[in-house]
């Protein structure tokens, strides 16, 4: 089990899951329980698509901001460096282990529960007449198997077949008489939860379990998963008040505050609704429903907005500007820093890590040449950085000093050693890829060079690890005459008394390494 890619996932869903409750909390009474309960649809996406997920990119992103992604790639390599590797490959079966443990836990207090109720003894028949007489009354669907067991309150256990689960001072079992003060549950209450059957509450509940088995060492997706679990109870509390008037709200208030007199915390289960929670989210509930004919009418563009901003910020990535920017170095390490951000930097094709290489060709510039360096020369690599550093040999923006530097002989393994002075121009030909592979040709001659001077030609390879990298595969060094341009397609075929010869390239042009001019591939005949 990969540690830092769980570390990753739980981390950007509690970046999505913050960002949620905290626009909640300026809107709590502005919006009706409805928006408060969907809205966490976003953070639904969030938890289901893959943790690289980088099909849709915004800049308004929260991860543009947050680089969630880049602070564990760094902490990876940092680990890497410090020989941590194995301590985080133990956290990844210590994650494992947990998770099947509270898995198991939840499975086991469910099975125990669907023991109890298979034993407990069933409503009598005027119970069940009088909640089949309440769904009518009110367009629900009522529940065949109704149940009386030890409960503070009633609630609904099951997805398939689901029965209603009553406490036993509410209703008398099937075969016992009536006794004094033995009331049947009052209809708003039996309202609430044949609304959690309808509108299938309970695997709400049971994907809500499921996120806490995922992310077990989360303290934030536990209380943000409690949040959602009382967000469900408040919008059905809703749709309760809708079915009666305005006069219901007080009432029904004390109703639910009943609930909870005399017990601070009453435990959701797994696989079932609750009418009653912790006397903390009990508040919540009060509010909105104290609110419930307060929100402002026509408020259903705005909701639309916020929805849509929170959507665009939490699901999508963020949008990252082409090409590795560097910064300024005073001290070893921050040159360290350096190198280790531009291993971060994944250039996206492989016309980009192209003009990142040919950029640190131009400057010889070392973080250049890192961000598009193969993971197994990175080590070799910072050695020669470092030491070039410590001789002086680099200029505070990373780049080798031209003249009178000894790291110049030793650049050979990572830069190409015929360059010319002043501007240099720059053809790509044959720049062709697959999904994990590709190579190119690199055509260099001085600035105002003429056909027929001096040239210069580089052969590279790339391939795909986390992003696009170079190296150079041949460096003939500097030759002079005519360049041809390699052919990537050639073929001959004769037509009647003449023969056609067919020569096919493509052609990239770097004008002094600022942009890329691409055509397509030309037939010569």
């Amino acid at each position: 089990m990969d540690f830092w890619k769980v570390l990753e996932y739980s981390l950007s869903v509690t970046v999505v899951g913050v960002l949620i409750w905290l626009v909640k909390l300026i809107f709590h009474d502005k919006l009706d329980a409805r928006w408060h309960y969907f809205i966490w649809l976003v953070l639904l996406v969030r938890l289901v698509i893959p943790v690289d997920f980088s099909l849709i990119r915004t800049p308004v992103s929260v991860f543009q901001g947050i680089p969630v992604g880049r602070w564990i790639e760094y902490g990876r390599l940092m680990a890497d460096r410090k020989g941590w590797s194995e301590v985080f490959v133990v956290l990844g079966r210590v994650y494992l282990w947990g998770a099947v443990l509270l898995g198991g836990y939840y499975l086991t207090i469910w099975a125990i529960l669907r023991l109890r109720l298979l034993f407990a003894a069933k409503a009598d028949e005027g119970t069940r007449q009088y909640v089949e007489e309440i769904a009518a009354k009110y367009g629900l669907k009522g529940c065949h198997d109704i149940r009386i067991s030890r409960s503070s309150t009633p609630y609904i256990c099951g997805l398939i077949h689901p029965v209603l689960v009553l406490p036993e001072d509410n209703a008398r079992p099937e075969g016992h008489a009536q006794s004094e003060g033995n009331t049947r549950p009052e209809e708003p209450v039996i309202v609430h939860e044949l609304l959690h059957r309808k509108w299938k509450d309970v695997a709400v509940n049971v994907l809500l379990h499921m996120i806490r088995v995922v992310n077990w060492f989360n303290p934030v997706i536990w209380f943000l998963t409690g949040v959602v679990q009382n967000d469900g109870e408040a919008l059905c509390d809703q749709r309760v008040l809708e079915c009666y008037s305005e006069e219901m709200e007080k009432d029904y208030g004390e109703m639910l505050l009943a609930m909870t007199r005399g017990r601070r915390r009453n435990p959701v289960k797994a696989g079932t609704s609750n009418m009653a929670g912790s006397y903390r989210n009990m508040r919540t509930r009060i509010r909105r429903i104290s609110d419930f004919h307060r929100v402002p009418t026509g408020i259903g563009f705005v909701v639309s907005c916020i929805t849509l901003i929170l959507a665009a910020a939490g699901v999508s990535a963020s949008t990252e500007a082409q090409g590795y920017a560097i910064h300024a170095i005073e001290t070893e390490g921050e040159l360290q820093k350096e190198l280790l951000k531009a291993q971060l930097y994944h250039a996206r094709t492989p016309e980009e890590a192209v003009w990142l290489f040919l950029r640190a060709a131009a400057e010889r510039n070392v973080l250049y040449r890192a961000s598009v360096l193969p993971g197994e020369r990175v080590g070799e690599f910072e050695e020669f950085a470092y030491s070039c550093w410590r001789q002086g040999s680099l200029t505070e923006r990373g780049s080798l000093i031209p003249t009178e530097n000894p790291c110049l002989e030793e650049t050979g393994a990572y830069f190409p050693r015929e360059t010319f002075e002043g501007k240099q121009q720059y053809l790509i030909y044959n720049l062709q890829c697959d999904e994990e592979r590709g190579t190119a040709t690199v055509f260099v001659r001085p600035g105002n060079g003429e056909e027929g001077s001096a040239y210069t030609e580089w052969r590279l390879a790339l391939v795909k690890e986390d992003g696009w990298k170079v190296w150079l595969a041949g460096d003939p060094g500097r030759m002079t005459g005519v360049y041809q341009e390699p052919s990537l397609l050639y073929g001959s075929t004769r037509a009647g008394d003449f023969r056609l010869e067919i020569s096919a390239y493509n052609e990239a042009y770097f004008d002094s390494l600022g942009c890329v001019r691409s055509r397509m591939p030309d037939y010569r005949i």
